[in-house]
C-alpha cells in the first residue's frame, strides 16, 4: 500500500486547522491539542512546514503560528512535498533532480514512471487548502470491484466501443455520400456510352 507518513497526516491536519482562521496566531500547544498529538511531535511539524514557507512563526507570549499565504494559495502538493520531499512513487530522477537508483541510466521504464509521478503531484496540485477545510458531504469509498462488476465493466466498454466504431464509420460514409453519388452516375453514363458503342460502333 502506498500511503503517507504519520508526520505528513499529522501535517495536514494542522494545516487545514490552521486555515480555518488564516489571519490569527495559534501556539503549538493550542494546535497540538486540536489535532490530539503531543507538544514536541507537533512543534517538529510545525518547524518542517515554517522552514518551507508555508508557516510563519512569531515569537513572545502572544506569539504562535500563522499561514505565511492564503488558503487557495496552498496546494497539497505543496504540503506533502515539504513534509516528504519531491513527490515521487519510484526513486526514478527528474529532468531537474537526480534519482537515488543504480539502474537509472538502463531503466526501460524510467520515463514511465516519472509520467505517473507526475500525474499524482498533478492530481494533489489541483486541491488547494481551501478545499481541504470543506467536509465532503460522503465520503469517498475507493474498493476493487468484484467479478462480476468487472465483467459488467467491461462489457459497457465493449458496448460503448461498438457505438463509437459505428458512429465514426457512419459519419467517414457520410461525408463523401455526394462524392459517391456523383461517382455512381458518372459510372452509369460511361457503362451506358459503352453499351451503345458496343452496339453501334459507329455512335462516337
Amino acid at each position: 500500500m502506498i500511503k503517507m507518513g504519520k508526520l505528513t497526516d499529522y501535517g495536514t491536519l494542522m494545516m487545514t486547522y490552521l486555515a480555518r482562521e488564516p489571519k490569527r496566531l495559534h501556539s503549538a500547544q493550542d494546535i497540538a491539542q486540536a489535532i490530539g498529538i503531543n507538544v514536541p511531535t507537533a512543534t517538529k511539524v510545525l518547524k518542517m512546514l515554517t522552514r518551507s514557507g508555508l508557516l510563519e512563526s512569531h515569537r513572545g507570549i502572544k506569539g504562535g503560528y500563522v499561514l505565511a499565504k492564503t488558503p487557495i494559495d496552498i496546494t497539497m502538493a505543496d504540503i506533502i512535498g515539504a513534509l516528504e520531499g519531491p513527490i515521487g512513487l519510484t526513486d526514478c530522477g527528474t529532468s531537474d533532480q537526480p534519482g537515488n537508483c543504480q539502474r537509472e541510466r538502463s531503466c526501460s521504464v524510467k520515463a514511465n514512471w516519472q509520467r505517473i509521478s507526475q500525474a499524482v503531484n498533478d492530481a494533489l496540485a489541483s486541491v488547494s487548502l481551501a478545499e481541504m477545510t470543506v467536509p465532503v458531504a460522503q465520503p469517498i469509498v475507493m474498493k476493487r470491484p468484484s467479478k462480476a462488476e468487472q465483467v459488467t465493466l467491461l462489457i459497457t466498454a465493449q458496448h460503448n466501443l461498438k457505438r463509437l466504431l459505428v458512429k465514426s464509420i457512419n459519419m467517414v460514409l457520410k461525408l463523401p455520400s455526394s462524392l459517391m453519388k456523383s461517382q455512381r452516375d458518372y459510372q452509369r453514363i460511361q457503362y451506358g456510352l459503352f453499351q451503345r458503342k458496343r452496339m453501334n460502333p459507329n455512335f462516337y
